[in-house]
């Protein structure tokens, strides 16, 4: 993968990793967040790290926390990876194997060969494969194709094979959304903020002054070897604790509204509302009435705008934080 270092860019802070990660000196990250410059840091990617809260799905409550020490991080990364290597083996190795043809055997009446009047018949039957996997991967696969292609980084075909199976993964993890258009933009966005800070070995073994012990480390955390898990984790952070998945949601039928009614409101929908009512009437009071006055439905446009925030423009990753 090494050939992608020089299609990303190369942004990785060894200061600044020793600063927040080894020394977990994290102040003044709340006003890197508020004036955008989280990504001069060097360490954007690790620092997402601990902005998600713990679940509790056992799949994910692994993150590292800030209180935890450089080799309690390690450990919880390691189980997290592991944990994704075991979703790859449930849905991607599955994949993986074409359906096959299989013939099954029926003897005649009198147990002739196959194929005399006497002799039975031949049945070709398929071997066990859903049929809806390969449509899913099928539809995922075209958006990838589309997404920033006119951007070197992400016509990589190692790129592409990675977004794939993240977001196919994914989609089996959480059947009720599914993969929506839009969601390949969310997860591309996450891509190339990690391969801008990724590190591979060649490059590590050149630092002079390093223990074998510190490279080990910089490896454990930021190595190209575990980008696919380590984005994955990212991205579901992202939709499921953050629940940016609730801008992907289909329409809910009546049903669904009043099984909903008495459930707390998604933060996403909080989201919509603050902006709604807080934002928009100090901002532009007229507008804000105005829009009331229409009984216009404000997440129909917010959902997408929201989503919008995660995006990638002349190859600089702006993603506010503060949605995160």
């Amino acid at each position: 993968m090494q050939f992608l270092y020089h299609l990303s860019g190369h942004n990785f802070n060894i200061v600044n990793f020793n600063k927040y990660m080894i020394q977990n000196e994290i102040g003044d990250l709340q006003q890197l967040i508020r004036i955008c410059k989280l990504d001069e840091t060097g360490q954007r990617f690790n620092l997402w790290r601990l902005f998600f809260k713990q679940g509790n799905n056992n799949l994910y409550k692994r993150v590292y926390l800030q209180s935890d020490n450089v080799f309690e991080k390690i450990e919880k990364l390691e189980k997290a990876r592991d944990l994704y290597k075991s979703l790859c083996d449930k849905y991607l190795k599955v994949q993986e194997q074409a359906p096959q043809k299989q013939e099954q055997k029926q003897s005649g009446p009198l147990g002739g060969p196959l194929g005399g009047p006497l002799g039975g018949s031949s049945k070709q039957t398929k071997q066990a494969q859903p049929v809806d996997n390969q449509e899913l991967r099928s539809e995922i696969r075209k958006d990838v194709e589309r997404t920033y292609q006119e951007t070197q980084f992400f016509a990589n075909k190692k790129i592409i094979s990675i977004l794939t199976n993240l977001l196919f993964i994914w989609s089996k993890e959480n059947p009720e959304i599914s993969y929506r258009q839009g969601m390949n933009e969310v997860a591309a966005s996450i891509i190339y903020v990690y391969f801008k800070e990724a590190l591979y070995q060649a490059e590590v073994d050149k630092l002079h002054g390093a223990s074998q012990q510190d490279k080990d480390v910089l490896m454990q955390f930021n190595s190209w070897e575990f980008a696919e898990a380590d984005i994955y984790i990212v991205f579901q952070k992202l939709m499921n604790e953050a629940q940016h998945m609730e801008m992907f949601r289909p329409n809910y039928t009546e049903a669904q509204k009043i099984k909903l009614q008495s459930k707390k409101p998604s933060a996403i929908l909080t989201r919509v509302a603050k902006i709604q009512d807080i934002h928009l009437k100090s901002v532009d009071l007229a507008l804000f009435r105005h829009l009331k006055l229409l009984q216009v439905e404000f997440q129909i446009f917010l959902l997408k705008w929201i989503r919008q925030i995660i995006k990638i423009k002349k190859l600089g990753v702006c993603l506010q934080e503060s949605f995160i």
